[in-house]
């Protein structure tokens, strides 16, 4: 029987590496219509270490991401990043940063529903 400790640590590796591997196959192509796939595939990236319970190892990379995307004008992305930069500082009671980060941050004027409904304040 395969404990649960051990499931957690094949899926962080397994998936959290593969998923890694797409975002920066995504990024390397610089293409604009990748632009929603990179955007879901920075959720999985993320949710696969929140479920793991090691958000605090993807945080730097998260906001290399973040900057990647506002330099190339993607604002999927940039919402979803922001999205998850905030969940990541939240979860760990970073309300500062959080809230610096959320006050720098552009608001577009075009939002998807699905990032508008997590930036209502």
């Amino acid at each position: 029987m395969i404990s649960s400790a051990l499931v957690m640590v094949m899926v962080k590796y397994d998936i959290g590496v593969s998923t890694m591997g797409a975002v920066q196959d995504t990024e390397e192509s610089n293409r604009r219509t990748l632009d929603v796939l990179a955007a879901r595939l920075y959720f999985y990236y993320s949710l696969c270490y929140e479920l793991t319970g090691s958000l605090a190892e993807i945080r730097s990379n998260l906001l290399a991401l973040h900057r990647i995307a506002t330099l190339r004008h993607d604002e999927l992305g940039q919402e979803t990043l922001l999205n998850l930069l905030l969940r990541n500082f939240l979860h760990y009671n970073l309300y500062d940063q959080a809230e610096k980060l959320r006050s720098k941050a552009p608001r577009f004027e075009a939002h998807s529903n699905q990032q508008a409904s997590h930036n209502l304040s």
